[in-house]
């Protein structure tokens, strides 16, 4: 379990090599969970979809997520320094979330809407070829 701790952590610390070295615009923390995805994937197609996650990173996987909740004591205390910011700052920040959560809801039902249309045509000319 210590190696697929280790594992997560130099993903993250690769992470924030490439963030820093390019100058990217994103989080190391995402560049590394990005890494650690495609490992994972190529790990599914060459062993197999079962076989993608090693087991003790799954149970890292697993305590991490179970105390999940944790993390968000930090960011609640931040708020609670922050809340003469919050009161000036605070329908700005709820406009860009209800515009953000509309624009993300928006896309991912043209993504769905998009994907379904691929799979109907797909099966549309599967079955010509058929000759249903």
């Amino acid at each position: 379990m210590l190696y697929a701790v280790l594992a997560l952590v130099a993903a993250q610390y690769l992470g924030d090599l490439i963030a820093d070295t390019l100058s990217l615009p994103m989080p190391g923390v995402v560049i590394g969970l990005l890494l650690v995805l495609l490992v994972l994937a190529f790990r599914g197609r060459r062993l197999g979809r079962d076989h993608a996650v090693p087991g003790a990173l799954s149970r890292v996987a697993k305590a991490l997520h179970d105390h999940f909740g944790l993390l968000f004591v930090p960011a609640g205390a931040g708020v609670v320094a922050n809340l003469d910011r919050l009161a000036t700052e605070g329908p700005a920040l709820i406009i860009v979330l209800l515009l953000s959560t509309i624009a993300t809801i928006a896309l991912t039902a043209l993504i769905v809407a998009g994907r379904r249309g691929a799979v109907a045509v797909q099966g549309v000319a599967t079955v010509e070829q058929h000759g249903a």
